[in-house]
């Protein structure tokens, strides 16, 4: 007897359910203020019959697929180009932004605004990646659930400040001045998952540092 390799395909009727409520707020530019917001709190379950896992080895699954389409809770999704690294799932998130005009009727009048996003930190798929002559490539998970690890939450603040020049005519010009993650926060996004590897739980993606930008733009109504 020689294994060879294969693959059983079987249809069935497996199925998601996405269980969360989100609440929003818009407030429109009146009284030199706007503001919008949401707050969002789910997380999907997956509903997948017995004939389905019949046949399959829970652990022999590539790094990408742990917690994924074939578990409960399926919170894994590989990423476009970002190799080991993966996109995940947050059970919650929130993003609030707004702008206040200060003194608008004044040639000195300028605008002011901020952007605060924060989402729970996404899981670690943690897994261990060994090999044998008669089976190839072996994967074993080193949780109990997708979702047993996960990184810090991740918290962003964006500011922004803006002054409108009249020029001529209908025309005007907007000079402005952004700065990204404001707080300067390198929280860790990725780290190498596979524990075994010389290379276990280097850090290979953290958010970008701040970033200033200074901006000119002419509008012609």
């Amino acid at each position: 007897f020689e294994l060879t390799g294969g693959t059983l395909l079987l249809n069935g009727d497996r199925e998601v359910n996405y269980l969360g409520a989100s609440l929003t707020r818009t407030k429109r530019l009146t009284n030199q203020w706007m503001l919008r917001g949401f707050v969002n709190y789910g997380r999907p379950e997956w509903e997948i019959p017995a004939s389905f896992l019949a046949f399959d080895d829970p652990t022999d699954a590539p790094a990408w697929d742990l917690g994924g389409a074939d578990d409960d809770g399926g919170l894994f999704a590989q990423a476009t180009g970002r190799g080991a690294s993966l996109l995940l799932h947050s059970t919650w998130s929130f993003n609030i932004n707004g702008m206040y005009q200060i003194a608008p009727d004044q040639p000195w009048g300028f605008n002011v605004a901020a952007n605060l996003y924060g989402r729970e930190g996404y899981p670690i798929p943690l897994y261990t990646r060994s090999f044998s002559p008669d089976v190839g490539s072996k994967f074993a998970r080193a949780m109990a659930t997708a979702d047993d690890f996960r990184y810090d939450d991740l918290y962003t603040v964006d500011l922004r400040l803006e002054k409108e020049i009249q020029a001529w005519g209908r025309s005007s010009v907007i000079l402005s001045a952004d700065v990204f993650n404001a707080l300067n926060a390198g929280t860790v996004l990725g780290r190498e998952p596979r524990l075994n590897s010389p290379t276990a739980n280097y850090v290979i993606e953290t958010l970008s540092p701040r970033i200033w930008r200074l901006g000119v733009r002419f509008n012609w109504r």
